[in-house]
């Protein structure tokens, strides 16, 4: 196996890299409706790269690019998320949002510059890939529907994927290291909604309705006893959090309903299909206890992302061999957010890691509004990819039988 310095070559792209993922930033576009995203992409591919590619995937946005290489094999995907948050950025950086009330709150735009640069990169070693690597640029993962749309689209097809990864800017792990686990990385999401209907009057007369306005605070409350009375924390991790609360019209009007929405995330399926019960059947008490009636519905929105074994433990000890030793590590746990990736590993044995970007002195959550993170990542993230796709390739790592 001929060596090739993918640091150093990461390492002298950093300039261009800064400049793609600015240049992303600048035009932060929510779920398939990435249309500037997707032509600066196409432009790219076209007139930086000139490799093929597939536009107009899953509604539009979404693109899938392949690069053969010189001998046969493998075919090896890396997606990229390429949609942005509706927020409105306040960090003041002289690259920030340009369209107003959306910004890239969550690394879409780093992951992007991260995919470019590496098919920049593997392009210039075409002659020795001993396969094909394939570049999917998937909208909507924020509204987990991306995704779906890319493999009914035909993404993993043609030429069929073996094995794909996927990865993500992470600000609670450390700068500057790889975070690779085996197993669940990432939680299951659900989205539920609940609707509590009372009977209007006056706010001053409010014995003569039904307040739906307590009737949801007390399920609020009685909500958050779920996990911490019935869950067993040290097998169980599970969060249950409401995003939204909706209901009355003016300050001395009882309301005749309210709206509330919420989030439930677990990295045990058990768990998750069990949580929601536990929801309507508090919701369902004290709307009986107060005379008051309700709708609940319960969405899986994110099914579990798992890592597949084999391809998660090969790519800690390549990297491990090929980076230097400090810059990898086994993670113990998985991370409490979730990711439509899994929608990709039910179908193809993958991997998902996590790229740090926690700063010392200072940590940004996503889908924050001052979010932002230290661009050294960049060249991190492209070493790790490159070498990744190129060592599997090389060595004929992918195993069709991983599932």
């Amino acid at each position: 196996m001929k060596y090739i310095d993918f640091k150093r070559d990461a390492i002298n792209m950093r300039d261009e890299l800064v400049e793609i993922r600015r240049s992303l930033h600048k035009i932060p576009e929510i779920g398939f409706n990435e249309h500037e995203t997707s032509k600066f992409i196409k432009r790219y591919l076209e007139e930086e790269i000139s490799i093929p590619f597939r536009s107009g995937l899953a509604g539009g946005t979404g693109i899938a690019a392949t690069l053969e290489g010189a001998y046969p094999g493998p075919t090896i995907a890396i997606r990229t998320d390429i949609d942005a948050l509706p927020i409105e950025e306040r960090t003041e950086l002289p690259f920030s949002s340009r369209n107003k009330g959306y910004m890239h709150a969550c690394g879409h735009d780093g992951h992007m510059a991260i995919v470019l640069g590496t098919a920049k990169l593997l392009k210039k070693y075409a002659s020795q890939l001993k396969g094909n690597v394939k570049f999917i640029f998937q909208p909507a993962e924020e509204l987990s529907l991306g995704a779906k749309k890319m493999i009914d689209d035909g993404a993993l097809e043609n030429p069929k994927v073996d094995a794909i990864f996927g990865f993500h800017i992470w600000p609670e792990f450390e700068k500057n290291k790889i975070g690779i686990k085996d197993g669940t990385i990432m939680s299951a999401g659900d989205k539920f909604d609940i609707e509590i209907m009372g009977k209007g009057s006056h706010g001053a007369e409010p014995y003569k309705g039904i307040d739906p306005v307590i009737v949801t605070a007390e399920i609020i409350s009685a909500i958050q006893t779920i996990v911490s009375r019935e869950m067993d924390l040290l097998r169980n991790t599970a969060v249950v959090s409401i995003g939204t609360l909706n209901g009355g019209t003016a300050f001395n009007i009882i309301p005749e309903r309210v709206k509330i929405s919420g989030t439930i995330r677990s990295t045990d399926e058990k768990v998750q299909n069990r949580i929601p019960q536990s929801i309507k059947r508090i919701v369902e008490g004290i709307s009986k206890a107060h005379n008051a009636k309700f709708l609940f519905k319960n969405t899986n929105v994110f099914p579990l992302t798992v890592n597949d074994e084999y391809i998660a433990k090969t790519s800690y000890e390549e990297l491990k061999q090929s980076m230097e030793d400090e810059k990898v590590e086994w993670l113990k746990y998985p991370g409490m957010a979730s990711e439509d990736f899994s929608q990709y590993l039910s179908i193809v044995p993958g991997m998902y890691f996590f790229i740090g970007a926690r700063e010392d002195n200072r940590h940004t959550d996503l889908h924050n509004p001052d979010y932002n993170f230290d661009e050294d990542v960049l060249t991190l993230g492209v070493e790790a990819v490159t070498t990744l796709v190129y060592n599997f390739l090389e060595k004929n790592l992918v195993k069709n039988d991983s599932i």
